[in-house]
């Protein structure tokens, strides 16, 4: 595959266009707008749209630069992409009986679009049965009802048409959706609940669309893929600096573990200098880490003297210290992966990204906790308060006893490691797994190429935004 070409074909597209001026075109405009749209869906719903499996390794990867590398298969939100890149929920307020009628609705077209035994009697008028859409919002507000057996018939009054033709509207979109994603009750049967707070707009906007197929959307799945509970607003304050962030511990896995596979077969010297380099990093991580508990007590300890037992924080360095815990958090995951990796060579490989991971952590975290101190210590960011925030000491203790756990059991698991990748042989002598694996390193190494093509063209875009407050129009669709 030529990647080189592919990649300057990619940039062109890109850099094309007019300029858009507007909030919502930002990649944490359409960032926020995805995680608001996560609120308003039925998330498992939504992610059992996505096949997983053929997600592993592309799930950073956006539509267009694996459609130009011949691999629009792995794309992994086809599925979804509908939902979030060309569909907008506008919030809006409805009066006290919405859910009423609502429900209503829902019981109308539930009893029209499917044979129900306990029906009495039904007028199903305005309804296509093929593709369940409402062709006239009013005729059908005015005229429809079903009676079941043993309830009284459900009809619109006069007054609830005005509510009831602004769901139908809202209904008839949520179908064209369905039929995208092959789901015929899709919105009927809970895909979509929110009838009385949100109207359901088509976006019209061809770099919107780009922006969130190639960039946003990947990296806002591929969070909610990796754990849905952890997926908060703040991943969006920055969503530059994220999602190059994100896409560049990808790209250094692949790479790394594309070079350990072409080590551990190409020759015993090359096996054995490979084990030196991972032992080097495995050593360096634990001065790193040393350092960091050091930097991050000089924190704690300043919070905690005793002449500060009143002062309060600002929202500047109640962000900074959430972001810490966060950082300390994938710190304290990736050290949880460390301490299981398997004894087989090639399954070691494959899982050596908490090595990586916990590596760039750490380094992150130095940096963060010294610029965290020169900020609480400058006194520019605190007041007086007779209240001590809670959020802030329970973290500092988590941050704390975590870091104390890793120091205290780190050299252990690393011992362990070295002890693995020391007992272990090249895999030149096995011709057959030295193919596999060959193939294996290969195919890292490609997507780590495309991942390269994708960053460099998001840095380029940003680089055009001084300001942040706008994108460039990009010629993607």
């Amino acid at each position: 595959m030529q990647i080189v070409p592919l990649i300057f074909i990619y940039l062109s597209n890109f850099v094309s266009g007019n300029v858009l001026q507007s909030d919502g075109n930002t990649l944490s405009g359409i960032c926020d707008n995805i995680l608001s749209s996560l609120q308003i869906l039925n998330k498992n719903q939504v992610l059992r749209l996505i096949n997983r499996e053929k997600c592993r390794n592309y799930e950073l990867l956006g539509e267009k630069i694996l459609n130009l590398s011949d691999k629009s298969q792995n794309y992994c939100y086809r599925g979804v992409q509908f939902l979030f890149c060309n569909l907008r929920y506008q919030p809006y307020e409805s009066n006290f009986n919405c859910e009423h009628i609502k429900d209503k609705f829902i019981k109308i077209m539930k009893t029209c679009s499917s044979h129900t035994p306990n029906a009495l009697e039904k007028n199903c008028s305005s309804i296509n049965s093929e593709n369940l859409t409402i062709f006239d919002a009013l005729e059908f507000c005015r005229t429809n009802y079903v009676t079941l057996n043993g309830e009284k018939q459900t009809q619109f009054e006069p007054v609830e048409h005005e509510y009831c033709s602004k769901i139908v509207e809202s209904f008839n979109l949520c179908q064209y959706m369905s039929r995208r994603l092959n789901l015929r009750n899709y919105c009927i049967d809970g895909g979509f609940q929110n009838y009385c707070t949100h109207y359901i707009k088509e976006v019209r906007d061809g770099s919107y669309e780009a922006m969130c197929k190639n960039f946003v959307l990947p990296f806002v799945f591929s969070k909610l893929m990796e754990d849905p509970e952890s997926l908060k607003p703040s991943v969006c304050a920055k969503a530059d600096e994220n999602i190059s962030m994100s896409i560049l511990n990808l790209r250094d896995q692949l790479m790394f573990k594309s070079k350990s596979f072409f080590d551990a077969f190409e020759s015993e010297f090359a096996y054995k200098k490979w084990v030196q380099d991972l032992e080097s990093r495995l050593d360096g991580m634990v001065i790193d880490l040393r350092d960091l508990i050091n930097q991050s007590n000089l924190c704690f300890q300043y919070l905690n003297y005793p002449h500060r037992f009143f002062y309060a924080y600002d929202n500047v360095v109640i962000g900074e210290f959430a972001k810490a815990k966060e950082i300390v958090d994938r710190i304290y995951n990736n050290f949880n992966q460390l301490s299981q990796l398997p004894h087989e060579m090639v399954q070691l490989i494959n899982h050596i990204d908490s090595v990586i991971n916990m590596d760039k952590a750490i380094k992150e975290a130095n940096i963060h906790f010294r610029d965290l101190y020169t900020l609480i210590s400058s006194g520019s960011h605190y007041y007086f308060s007779l209240r001590r925030d809670r959020t802030l000491q329970n973290n500092m203790r988590i941050m704390e006893s975590n870091l104390n756990r890793i120091s205290l059991f780190l050299p252990n698991n690393i011992a362990h490691i070295k002890q693995k990748i020391n007992a272990g042989t090249p895999f030149e002598a096995n011709l057959g797994k030295a193919s596999m694996l060959h193939q294996r390193a290969n195919d890292f190494k490609n997507i780590a190429s495309l991942l390269e093509a994708q960053l460099t063209a998001l840095y380029k875009i940003i680089a055009k935004r001084k300001d942040s407050n706008f994108i460039r129009s990009l010629n993607l669709t």
